[in-house]
């Protein structure tokens, strides 16, 4: 017990404890000390109702903000499903892009190599034409000149 607010009630005249009495909803009816420890009893399970009032409050705050939470995560799953399904069609798309490439692989290094024997060829295509040119050109020395 509080022994201040033991005091307190002491000094109380009857008539002022009473309205303290009525108030909390008890009996005011007994003997000054016996109505002084009722009403102790009663101020203090008002107390521990009003804590657990508060708590209950605080609770049910928390109770709606984590609803709130669970209603947000239960609506990003769709979103979730939605971004795993596309992010799988890309994959397949680029693994049938590498498959592609894959196969043009072997046939651009076969046109490569045709390619590179073609050019060996001109080469020595210009190659013959130079010396068909010099031999004309050496040849032209020895004509008459007119």
């Amino acid at each position: 017990m509080d022994s201040t607010r033991l005091s307190e009630l002491q000094d109380m005249s009857m008539p002022e404890l009473w309205q303290i009495a009525v108030r909390l909803g008890i009996s005011r009816k007994g003997k000054k000390t016996k109505l002084i420890e009722r009403i102790l009893e009663a101020q203090a399970e008002h107390d521990i109702f009003q804590e657990l009032k508060a708590k209950m409050t605080e609770f049910e705050k928390t109770k709606e903000e984590l609803k709130t939470l669970l209603e947000s995560v239960a609506k990003l799953g769709p979103k979730l499903d939605e971004e795993k399904a596309a992010l799988e069609t890309s994959i397949r798309e680029q693994q049938e892009k590498i498959a592609k490439v894959s196969a043009l692989i072997p046939k651009l290094e076969n046109e490569k190599e045709k390619l590179h024997e073609d050019v060996l060829q001109l080469e020595t295509k210009i190659s013959g034409f130079d010396q068909q040119i010099e031999q004309i050109l050496r040849a032209r020395q020895f004509l008459p000149e007119g």
